[in-house]
């Protein structure tokens, strides 16, 4: 489960867990619901240039409803990752997960 803004306390999380939800979050914000298409990019950028990424992984946010990111972003966001070595995969997959992606 993404919660709304990403906002994750203690309490959502100890009562989502005691629910059978998981929660997953982003550390790679585009703000394309505020931004023009450049901004997205340097996001893109500055998360694949991180040194502590190189080999590892980040989890980007866009909202598909957004028709920069549903008709322009998308594709570059999949040619750029992929030219940079990364993977594109599920979310459950990045972190891991093999129990159940959002469900306990």
């Amino acid at each position: 489960m993404r919660l709304p803004y990403g906002n994750i306390s203690s309490e959502a999380l100890e009562w989502l867990g005691a629910h059978g939800s998981k929660v997953k979050n982003w550390n790679a914000d585009t703000n394309d619901w505020q931004h023009p298409q450049d901004f997205m990019t340097k996001t893109y950028r500055a998360a694949t240039r991180d040194p502590a990424a190189h080999g590892k992984s980040f989890i980007s946010l866009q909202h598909d409803a957004e028709q920069g990111t549903s008709q322009v972003f998308s594709k570059f966001a999949i040619e750029y990752v992929l030219s940079k070595g990364f993977n594109i995969m599920p979310v459950g997959e990045c972190l891991g997960d093999t129990s159940g992606w959002y469900r306990k």
